[in-house]
């Protein structure tokens, strides 16, 4: 793969996390494939950007020191076949900074032909990625394990949230609309309920559309093994570094327990089981 297109995954995943496809239709399942789309460009804006205020020669000149300095061939490196050198062995010659930058900036998933395209230009030189990025938040998919099969306090209140939000979800109007005394529905021409739209329909729509993509990833996927019990049993209250207290595990972002991990977490009462193997 390129470096360019290596790059703005990398970066697109960065902001919305790792995202579903349908193969058959190549549209993504978890956010809207356009939006996906304008991320990947202020993505590889992002790039464009870094890749014109790199000092490129300085570049250059600090690597050749660095393996100059380090990597210097040894006699038996001189031994080896051609091809079998070591990691660090590069056999490029003459390369300057210009040529560098485009050939980070080079899309091409094949060789490029730099006879008919000399210059990869700067082409998103004037997008605004700030906003593009702010918008795709809203579909970022959290990397952590799935818990679909998981419970908790916590699990519980954000799938109530999420079920209520998919259920207020609403293509066409939401207002039942009365008579003058308030008392009786009005129809329309064809007989049916008269029905209006609220006059923040679409704004509302759209942030249950955003509050539904965020709290996907917590979704049930099954019932959770065990019993209530058993579950409120196995649970472990662990420390870290930060002082806070989680529960089973530390959270993303957050420095895990060290090795002696016991001795970080709470000391519960014994079981009656355990008293009586004690006895």
């Amino acid at each position: 793969m390129p470096n360019q297109l290596a790059a703005v995954r990398v970066l697109t995943e960065g902001v919305v996390g790792p995202q579903v496809w349908d193969g058959r239709t190549g549209e993504c399942q978890t956010m809207p494939t356009d939006l996906y789309y304008q991320l990947e460009d202020a993505m590889a804006a992002v790039l464009e950007r870094i890749a014109a205020a790199v000092n490129w020669p300085r570049l250059l000149l600090e690597a050749s020191w660095r393996h100059a300095t380090l990597h210097e061939k040894t006699a038996e490196d001189e031994k080896r076949p051609a091809g079998e050198g070591t990691p660090w062995e590069c056999s490029v010659r003459g390369v300057c900074g210009e040529c560098l930058r485009h050939a980070l900036l080079s899309p091409e998933t094949g060789a490029h032909r730099w006879e008919d395209r000399p210059e990869v230009p700067l082409t998103r030189s004037d997008l605004d990625w700030a906003p593009v990025t702010a918008a795709a938040l809203a579909h970022r998919r959290s990397t952590s394990p799935p818990r679909g099969r998981e419970s908790s306090a916590a699990l519980t209140e954000a799938r109530t949230v999420l079920s209520r939000a998919e259920s207020a979800l609403r293509e066409g109007p939401t207002e039942h609309l009365y008579t003058d005394d308030g008392r009786g529905l009005l129809h329309d021409e064809h007989g049916a309920w008269a029905m209006a739209y609220d006059p923040d329909h679409d704004q509302i729509q759209r942030v249950l559309a955003t509050v539904v993509a965020l709290l996907a990833p917590w979704r049930s996927t099954g019932r959770p093994p065990g019993t209530a019990t058993q579950r409120r049993a196995a649970q472990q209250g662990v420390r870290c570094d930060c002082g806070r207290l989680w529960a089973d595990r530390v959270g993303p972002g957050h420095t895990r327990p060290p090795s002696g991990a016991r001795a970080r977490t709470l000391n519960r009462p014994p079981s009656a089981a355990q008293e009586t193997d004690r006895s």
